[in-house]
């Protein structure tokens, strides 16, 4: 359904919104704990999540998720080669197996990929992820991402402007994600059925070395198939 991480520990919908849920119905909850830092680490870690709720008394509108991430093509023959143009989009991934996906035409993309020191840039099509059969309308939306980015954001190329923006700042003593914006609106972000999307990234590898690199957002939009069976059973 969505993901806390390094920058972004908490997020909230709009007012109005949320998540319907049965009384019965049951969350599966999954951490992980991740040090960049320390060497040698032997730690217990414990992880308090919190969630909010509350009695649908009426009003509430119901969202629906949809994940979106970056998916880069890569050298299926030889995959850990750098890539001969290095403005094609291609990329070298981490690993071939856990976050390799088929591109609808032949092809694999990497969801995990290498960036290289300095300033970097991708873009991922996101319209089969989107899933969009007609308008709809963005509350809230969460991010992840790994630390040296700088930016993620969908880009409407159709429209030629930009959606969502959500901004990172990077620690400078060590590696990490210091704050990760997030977004959330009652009045909400229309995207259209006919339109082309992008999730474009921005990168800054700060260090002398390769950095692994991903980047995804949980978008919430207004579901007013669900409302609408909702408000029916009242």
């Amino acid at each position: 359904m969505t993901s806390l991480s390094n920058g972004q520990e908490d997020f909230i919908f709009p007012d109005g919104f949320g998540i319907p849920m049965r009384g019965n119905d049951l969350l599966t909850v999954t951490t992980e704990t991740l040090n960049h830092n320390v060497e040698d680490a032997n730690f217990w870690v414990r992880h308090e999540v919190g969630l909010d709720y509350r009695k649908n008394t009426g009003g509430l509108k119901p969202l629906m998720t949809r994940t979106v991430f970056v998916a880069l093509p890569f050298n299926e023959k030889d995959p850990y080669k750098e890539p001969l143009d290095p403005a094609a989009n291609s990329c070298i991934p981490v690993e071939t197996k856990n976050h390799t996906y088929d591109d609808g035409k032949g092809g694999k993309l990497s969801g995990h990929w290498v960036i290289p020191p300095g300033k970097s840039s991708w873009r991922s099509n996101i319209n089969a992820q989107l899933m969009i059969t007609d308008s709809l309308r963005l509350h809230a939306a969460a991010t992840h991402v790994h630390p040296f980015s700088t930016s993620l954001s969908v880009f409407d190329k159709t429209a030629g402007k930009e959606v969502l923006r959500s901004t990172m700042e990077n620690y400078t003593n060590k590696t990490g994600l210091k704050s990760v914006s997030g977004f959330a609106s009652e009045q909400g972000i229309w995207l259209y059925k006919n339109h082309e999307y992008e999730l474009r990234q921005e990168c800054n590898n700060t260090t002398g070395i390769d950095q692994d690199m991903m980047g995804s957002m949980f978008l919430f939009f207004y579901d007013k198939e669900l409302d609408g069976i909702i408000r029916s059973k009242k």
